[in-house]
């Protein structure tokens, strides 16, 4: 794609089927606009569960980078079961959508950290 040019048309992977996404992604997160370091922060309203994410990931997703005259407002986050310590979570609009992958800092000082903030409401 560039400015100024008609946008080509591509098909869609099966991988890519939004809808069989939704399937998957069934757990609605809270953002929040705390981060830690450069990582975001996702949290799971009913546990209070805190996930770190990619900042750089999320500011992806920020209405300032949306075209509000063709686009919607993204709707998410969604997660989909936790496995080994790890999940993904996708925002989706009319568009697009996008799913990042949380990460794990093996660090006692970090991991002291989120589960205090745990243990308070961040979303909002």
């Amino acid at each position: 794609m560039r400015a100024g040019r008609e946008m080509q048309q591509i098909t869609t992977p099966a991988w890519m089927d939004l809808y069989g996404m939704q399937n998957r992604y069934t757990q609605k997160y809270g953002t929040t606009k705390m981060s830690y370091g450069i990582n975001g922060m996702l949290q799971q309203p009913d546990s209070g569960k805190i996930y770190l994410v990619n900042g750089s990931r999320l500011n992806l997703i920020g209405r300032r980078e949306l075209n509000l005259d063709i686009e919607t407002s993204p709707e998410g986050p969604y997660a989909m079961n936790e496995v080994d310590g790890y999940t993904g979570f996708l925002w989706y609009n009319n568009i697009c959508a996008v799913s990042v992958q949380n990460i794990r800092i093996d660090n006692p000082d970090v991991q002291m950290v989120v589960e205090a903030l745990e243990k308070v409401e961040l979303a909002g």
